[in-house]
């Protein structure tokens, strides 16, 4: 019981002293002088055993991108046949041969740190035509001229005659896939270029109205920019 009276006593005596300092100096200078203690004492640890903390620091790090990783790839999981779904309605719509999706990924980096842009085609719906997707991986895209025109401009369309004056390498890959007419549009993220959305028909009496395949194709890129770009934006809005 005594032993009880005591440490009632003495929380009263520290508590007594607290309101004393705060009635003389303030909160938030009380506050302030309590993180600065802190910081000191972190630094003198840190300076004591500088190996230690390195260490400590490396290894959160890697846990923080591990479970980012895990996390990402779980959404990229989630997404994936929900991407598929959509581009397998908007492919009977337009009646196409073959939908694909191209998405860019830095490979490697020069020695100064600026980034090589390479695209994987990572989705691809056929009808009538062979698969091509495991062609089209880490393809750089400064080898095929139209993959900055649809970057800049959003959006091309046209048969592999007219591509062959801009970009001849591509139109002969394109023609041996079978293509004779294609129309592609831009990926644009909040932050970052996502990638291409594109089309192509193997005969061009098949080819729909032009108007049509524009709205229809840019609306099923802006539903994909959605899914690809709404990671972090779906983090923020569940916090």
């Amino acid at each position: 019981m005594n032993n009880l009276k005591e440490k009632v006593s003495i929380a009263i005596k520290w508590l007594s002293e607290m309101c004393d300092l705060i009635a003389k100096h303030g909160l938030w200078k009380i506050f302030l002088a309590m993180l600065m203690t802190a910081l000191v004492i972190l630094g003198v640890v840190a300076l004591s055993n500088p190996k230690q903390v390195i260490e400590y620091v490396h290894n959160v790090r890697i846990d923080i991108e591990k479970n980012r990783h895990k996390e990402l790839l779980q959404y990229r999981m989630e997404i994936e046949p929900k991407i598929d779904k959509l581009i397998s309605f908007t492919q009977d719509s337009l009646n196409a041969s073959r939908i694909f999706i191209l998405e860019p990924h830095n490979g490697t980096t020069t020695l100064n740190g600026i980034p090589f842009w390479y695209l994987n085609m990572t989705f691809e719906r056929c009808n009538n035509v062979g698969y091509v997707k495991r062609l089209y991986k880490d393809i750089e895209a400064n080898e095929f001229p139209l993959a900055y025109q649809v970057y800049v401009n959003h959006e091309w369309k046209g048969t592999m005659e007219e591509l062959s004056k801009i970009d001849p390498k591509l139109s002969r890959f394109m023609m041996i896939n079978e293509a004779e007419y294609a129309v592609i549009v831009s990926m644009m993220g909040t932050d970052a270029f996502l990638g291409f959305v594109g089309i192509t028909y193997t005969q061009l009496e098949n080819v729909p109205d032009y108007e049509k395949i524009r709205r229809v194709l840019h609306c099923t890129a802006q539903k994909i920019t959605v899914y690809l770009d709404g990671y972090d934006k779906r983090k923020t809005r569940q916090n």
